[in-house]
């Protein structure tokens, strides 16, 4: 079996409303999909990189996936894929369209359907301007059967833990919290913010620091009264290993971008489970591919804790030929669920397309 085909878009992907984070404001999502056909077999990837998230922006992404597609046209998907892994330390994220890509038409264990339907509970994300949004935006999500809500912080220290307080007065026991600052506080801001929220119905603090102040993390996690959680840190096994040998978080979170493949990202998992480290699995700034990939793999490794891949959930159109079954806050996992992008989205939303035979 050879690669005969493949075909590249790159999206911009427009949202249903601002998503606002500590790094600025997203319209809509970046995003790449790669369709390889060999043989008889078809599989679909995603790559969608959030600018200030990590060193990968959107036109290097797309300069990676023109550059490598003619060489891999007429290889084996078993030779495509070991080439590219080679990429993988250094571009994760450009990576990681192709790899899954190839991966299904390989039928990677990590991506295979479950034989019986399974469920995947994700997160409610509270992501709105004013208080009076927050107020109408958390009853309707615990309505709704939500039991983890996600809030962004790291904007201004005491407008964060105003609204941090109002969440969670409106929360009450209803529902775990999850608040992130996406690597915008000092060590004094961040032990201010973990000092002045009630710790009884937070489930975690995520990512106070940059991606390298390991030594400011060490010293938040001796004396912090609510769990930590690593994300921008955490790229490969090495920085697992680090955050298990330091101490200094309760969880880590994964995504299929940072891990660059379905199976990498299992065995991240395994990896981090192995020291007894808590898992969190999702992107919340990706498309339909990317996350449903990651359903697959949550389901496939048995993550427990609620998906943040609800990326999907946030553009004003699927991306697929038939959406993502969701019911309420869970994710349906059926066993004949087929991935399938739709050509007509990937055209309307596309700024670049390429094919190559």
């Amino acid at each position: 079996m050879r690669i005969e085909r493949i075909e590249a878009f790159d999206l911009r992907v427009p949202l249903k409303r601002p998503y606002h984070w500590a790094g600025g404001e997203i319209r809509d999502l970046t995003t790449i999909i790669v369709t390889i056909e060999a043989g008889s077999r078809r599989g679909a990837g995603e790559c969608t990189t959030v600018p200030g998230y990590s060193w990968e922006g959107p036109a290097q992404a797309w300069g990676f996936t023109r550059q490598h597609a003619p060489s891999l046209v007429g290889r084996s998907p078993e030779e495509a894929c070991r080439a590219l892994q080679r990429q993988r330390h250094d571009f994760p994220f450009s990576v990681s369209a192709y790899l899954t890509a190839l991966e299904e038409v390989l039928g990677a264990d990590a991506l295979r359907p479950p034989a019986e339907e399974r469920r995947l509970r994700l997160l409610g994300t509270v992501n709105v301007d004013s208080d009076n949004d927050v107020r109408a935006v958390v009853p309707h999500l615990l309505a709704a059967g939500y039991t983890t809500l996600k809030v962004k912080v790291g904007f201004d220290l005491e407008h964060d833990i105003a609204r941090a307080r109002l969440v969670q007065s409106l929360v009450e026991d209803q529902a775990r919290i999850r608040f992130d600052a996406n690597q915008a506080y000092s060590l004094d801001k961040a032990r201010s913010f973990a000092h002045s929220v009630d710790p009884a119905n937070v489930e975690l603090f995520e990512q106070p620091f940059a991606p390298d102040a390991w030594d400011a993390m060490v010293t938040l996690a001796r004396d912090c009264p609510v769990p930590l959680m690593l994300d921008e840190s955490i790229f490969s096994e090495k920085d697992i290993d680090r955050t298990h040998r330091l101490g200094c978080a309760h969880y880590i979170k994964l995504k299929l971008m940072k891990a660059g493949s379905a199976s990498d990202l299992a065995r991240q998992i395994r990896r981090v489970q192995g020291h007894g480290i808590g898992v969190v699995l999702g992107n919340g700034a990706a498309a339909d591919p990317g996350c449903y990939h990651e359903v697959l793999v949550a389901t496939h490794c048995g993550v427990a804790t609620a998906g943040e891949m609800n990326g999907f959930l946030k553009p004003r159109a699927s991306l697929l030929k038939q959406s993502i079954p969701v019911d309420g806050p869970d994710v349906v996992v059926r066993p004949d669920f087929r991935l399938e992008p739709d050509p007509l989205r990937l055209h309307e939303f596309a700024v670049a397309h390429a094919v190559w035979e």
